[in-house]
C-alpha cells in the first residue's frame, strides 16, 4: 500500500527533475546579432491621408534582395500605396526605406481602429555574422551553445536562407 502511494511521488520527482538540474542562467539556444534594424513611424499627415516610413538599415554587413512590404491588419478596405520596395543590396551601415500613404486621417490611425505590419525579407551576410559570433566570448560564453549557432548559420548560409522580420505601428505603444 505504501509503495502504491509512493508512485505518484517518484513520477513527480521524474519529471520536474530534468526542469530542477538546469540552471536558471541556461540558455537552450543562443541567437544571433541582430543584422537588421528596422523602425515604422508616421512620416506626415494631411487632411485625408497618413503618411508611414518603413525604415530598415543593415547592421552587419550587407543585406541582399531586400524586400519591404506594408499590409495593413484586420482590413481588408484598406491597402497601402505603394506596398512594395525591393533593394538588390543594402551595404553595411546604409539605410532603405518605404515610403505608404493610406487614405484614413491620422486621428483615424491613432484610435487603434488600424493596425499596420511592416516585413523585411532579406538575405544576411552569413559570413560576417558567423565572424561576429565566434569572436565574441561575452555574449556567446557557452562553447556547446556557440557551435550549435555558428553551424546554424554555416548551413543557413549554405542554403541561401532568407531572413524574414517583422515591425507593427500599434498606437498605443506609441503615445
Amino acid at each position: 500500500m505504501n509503495l502504491l502511494r509512493a508512485i505518484p511521488i517518484i513520477l513527480a520527482c521524474a519529471i520536474s527533475l530534468p526542469v530542477v538540474a538546469q540552471s536558471p542562467n541556461d540558455k537552450d539556444v543562443y541567437l544571433p546579432p541582430d543584422s537588421i534594424g528596422k523602425n515604422l513611424s508616421i512620416h506626415s499627415s494631411s487632411k485625408n491621408t497618413t503618411s508611414f516610413r518603413f525604415l530598415v538599415k543593415s547592421l552587419i554587413g550587407k543585406a541582399e534582395n531586400v524586400k519591404l512590404t506594408a499590409k495593413v491588419i484586420d482590413n481588408n478596405d484598406l491597402k497601402p500605396v505603394p506596398s512594395i520596395l525591393e533593394v538588390k543590396e543594402l551595404s553595411e551601415r546604409k539605410n532603405a526605406f518605404l515610403d505608404f500613404v493610406l487614405p484614413v486621417t491620422k486621428e483615424q490611425i491613432t484610435s487603434n481602429k488600424i493596425k499596420i505590419q511592416c516585413n523585411v525579407e532579406y538575405l544576411p551576410d552569413y559570413s560576417k555574422i558567423i565572424k561576429m559570433v565566434e569572436s565574441d566570448t561575452v555574449k556567446y560564453q557557452n562553447p556547446v551553445y556557440k557551435e550549435r549557432l555558428i553551424n546554424l548559420l554555416k548551413k543557413n548560409r549554405d542554403n541561401s536562407v532568407k531572413s524574414v522580420q517583422a515591425v507593427r505601428y500599434i498606437p498605443e505603444l506609441d503615445k
